[in-house]
Formats: C-alpha cells, sequence, structure tokens
C-alpha cells in the first residue's frame, strides 16, 4: 500500500470482522481469496518481466477471470515492490521444503488478503459494500465465479464506539477502502476512509511547539493578535515507552489539544519537524529521534477533523530565535516564546520578518531597532497581508503600517509590553493529562 504524501487529507481505519457465514458463503469467499492472490503474485511476475501497468492489467482480465476493479487492485498492491519478493514469507518457503509446515497452510500464507479500493465516483465501494439487511450490518462481497458475478452478505461486526462516530460517512457515500485479512481461520476487515477537512474557521489560532517529552503551545487572536493563553502539556512517557504505552499517551495529549482548542475556538497550527538531519550529542540525540513527530501530526489530524477544527502543517523555521528574545521580554522559556512566535508567524508573516531581523540585531549588536523589512532566505510560511500592528514612534513609513523605528526596545519589546500584563493568569500547565 502506498505512503501517505504530505499534505493529504487525514485518514482513519475502522477495525471489524465477518462474524457469520455459512458454508457456501465461507467458500466462495475462500475461492475469491485464491484467485486474487494468484492475481496479485502474477501481476509481481509480470511487472517484474517489464511489462507495463495496461499491459499486466489486459493480460490478468484473461487470465484471472476477475473484474477490472480486482485486477487493478491487485496491480496497485505489488507494483512498487522491489524485486525477489517470496510471497508468503522466505522463512515460511524454508519450513515447507523442510517439512515443518504443511502445503494447505503454505497455501493459506500465500492467500492472505483480499483488497477493494473506492472511489468518489462510486460513491462507497462496489466491490465490497457496507449495507444493512433487515437492521443487521452485512459486508456485500463481488465473488467472481465460472457461472457469472455472485454476491454473498456475510454478517459484519463493527464495534459500537465506531459505528456512531464514522458509520454516517460509510452510508452516505463517502468512498472507503476495504481490506479483509485471513487469520487462523478467522476473517478481519478493516474499513479505510479519508476524511474531508472542515471548511469552518476558528476565530483564534492555536500553535504547538513539539519538543522531547512536552508540546508548548499559544493561543493568539486572529483580529487582534492578543495572547489569549500559553502552555504545556507534558508527555513524557513517549521518550522511553514501548509502542502500545506510546500509542495510549498520544491519545490522551491529543484529547487535551483537542479541549483547549475547542475551549478557545481555535484552529490548531502544528510544525513540520525533519529529525533525521539532527546532530548532536548523544543523549540529545537518543531524545530527539524518539519524539514521535509523524505519528502525533497524524492521529492530530485525524482526532481534530472529526471534532470539526481545522488543522494546518507549516514550517517552523526560526521561530525559536525570535521565540528565546520573545520569551526573556515575557518571563517565559524559550519554548512557549517559540510557539508564540509560530503563531505570529502563521498570522502575520511580515511582522515574523521584523521580529527575526530585530532578534539576530540583538544576538548581533545588543538591542536596536529593525532598520528596514529585509529579505529571509529559508523560511517556508506562505505570505499573508500584513495585520498592521500600530506602532509608538510617529505615523509608519512602511509597507503593512510599520515603523522604521517602532518603539524604544523595537517590535519585540512593544508587543512583550502587550502581552505581558495578567500573563500569569493564562499560564496553562497540564501535567496529567
Amino acid at each position: 500500500m502506498r505512503r501517505r504524501k504530505k499534505g493529504d487529507k487525514p485518514a482513519i481505519t475502522i477495525p471489524s470482522y465477518l462474524c457469520e457465514m455459512n458454508e457456501q458463503e465461507r467458500n466462495l469467499l475462500e475461492y475469491l481469496f485464491i484467485k486474487f492472490n494468484h492475481a496479485r503474485r502474477r501481476a509481481y511476475a509480470l511487472l517484474q518481466r517489464g511489462l507495463s501497468v495496461a499491459e499486466a492489467e489486459k493480460k490478468l482480465m484473461k487470465e484471472s477471470g476477475l473484474n477490472g476493479r480486482y485486477v487493478k487492485d491487485a496491480i496497485w498492491l505489488v507494483k512498487d515492490l522491489p524485486p525477489h519478493i517470496t510471497f508468503g514469507g522466505k522463512r515460511n518457503a524454508r519450513d515447507l521444503a523442510r517439512g515443518k509446515i504443511t502445503r494447505e497452510e503454505w497455501r493459506e500464507l500465500r492467500s492472505p488478503i483480499v483488497y477493494s479500493r473506492g472511489e468518489r465516483w462510486e460513491k462507497g465501494n462496489l466491490n465490497m459494500r457496507v449495507v444493512q439487511v433487515n437492521g443487521e450490518l452485512r459486508l456485500r462481497i463481488n465473488v467472481p465465479t465460472y457461472y457469472g458475478r455472485k454476491y454473498i452478505y456475510p454478517k459484519l461486526f463493527i464495534p459500537e464506539k465506531y459505528w456512531r462516530r464514522f458509520g454516517r460517512h460509510i452510508m452516505e457515500g463517502q468512498p472507503y477502502t476495504v481490506i479483509i485479512k485471513r487469520r487462523n481461520g478467522k476473517f478481519y476487515v478493516f474499513i479505510q476512509m479519508e476524511l474531508d477537512p472542515p471548511k469552518r474557521e476558528g476565530r483564534r489560532i492555536m500553535a504547538i511547539d513539539t519538543n522531547a517529552g512536552y508540546l508548548d503551545f499559544a493561543v493568539l487572536d486572529k483580529a487582534t493578535m492578543k495572547l489569549l493563553a500559553a502552555g504545556r502539556i507534558n508527555m513524557h512517557e513517549t521518550l522511553y515507552a514501548g509502542k502500545d504505552k506510546r500509542k495510549y499517551v498520544l491519545c490522551r495529549t491529543i484529547r487535551k489539544v483537542t479541549n483547549i482548542a475547542k475551549h478557545f475556538d481555535a484552529d490548531v497550527v502544528v510544525g513540520r519537524i525533519k529529525t533525521r538531519g539532527f546532530r548532536g550529542g548523544r543523549k540529545a540525540n537518543r531524545k530527539v529521534h524518539s519524539m514521535p513527530h509523524y505519528q502525533f501530526r497524524q492521529r492530530l489530524k485525524a482526532r481534530l477533523v472529526l471534532e470539526g477544527i481545522r488543522v494546518l502543517e507549516r514550517s517552523e523555521a526560526y521561530t525559536s530565535v525570535v521565540g528565546k528574545h520573545l520569551g526573556r521580554l515575557l518571563g517565559l522559556d524559550v519554548h512557549k516564546g517559540a510557539a508564540i512566535a509560530f503563531a505570529v508567524k502563521v498570522l502575520d508573516y511580515r511582522l515574523f520578518r521584523h521580529l527575526l531581523r530585530e532578534a539576530r540585531a540583538y544576538e548581533a549588536d545588543g538591542p536596536r531597532p529593525s532598520p528596514s523589512v529585509a529579505k529571509v532566505s529559508g523560511l517556508t510560511a506562505p505570505r499573508q497581508p500584513s495585520r498592521g500592528l500600530a506602532c509608538s514612534d510617529g505615523p509608519s513609513t512602511r509597507p503593512g503600517g510599520y515603523a522604521p523605528t517602532p518603539g524604544r526596545g523595537g517590535l519585540l519589546a512593544e508587543l512583550a509590553g502587550r502581552w505581558k500584563p495578567r500573563l500569569h493568569q493564562r499560564m496553562i500547565s497540564v501535567k496529567k493529562v
């Protein structure tokens, strides 16, 4: 199956299984497993010989007896596989040669899956569709036989918590992919859907700065650029816990992020972080590379879309440079300052460029006002119209409403002076989620 690209819609997977079927339905389903996996192996062999996808599809349509959708799905599963693949597993093939497993067990290992993709114009899935028959959920499966097409309707069990949240998307024609896996004589079904992001925008924005073991966030009003809240959510267990524990802690953390975003009516913006090229000390490397950035972003997007909250992914480049000086002026640590700078960058990119140039001037020659707007290389945030922050020293002479000398301490000091009063009442610290 393909790897999801950046910017794709968030996807969810609904686990279920086939709980009731008669002997005839089971035999037909076993026949479909044999035919589909034979087409999958044959498609792999044809593609390795150099045939194109279109040529392999025509050849498989004649040989397998499957319809065009099953053939396309079989090719889709194998077209990106590397050469010299052993279907069923190389170790299991050795066990068969040594007599450790029987030929029937080997056939079952070589035919473990049936895969059917849904398309939007199909309004669901034509080969495998979830239907209701006499008030019961059933999976209508298209099985090609020697006598033509035949439908079977085995009973499908979906946990109530999943059906209550995603059932209407399935029944209203949302395209979904169905995967049936056979394991120890049982058939497990996985329904995958892509969710459309909500169109409604929040009145505020919540920027998240991801660190090793905790999240720092800041909530800013979109219209007035007022700092409404700043805080931290701890999740230190993700640095040393196992797979299941880490998943549980991530879900708890995402629930807390969801509650905060709903409380402030805020869109959530999270940074795209690449830790592959990070080079530090041994302890820092271990911490940074153990941070589940990708898993956190995918789970966060899937959860917040269900709650009707917009999620944005933006670059965090240079937010720590500005955040270090903002935090010093506000009495906060660098990570909370970086979260505030991240929110400013998303809301007003021109203002962020001013703050970045001023912060670099602080580092180079001490505090001095920023002289002019200069192009900053490496920033990947999209350009946005300025919000026109009013400055204290005379009329503005720069595009967007910024004065060349915005105040005695610069724009950084002016923003800090606006946000600092009653800041202690806007601090949120979440120790237990």
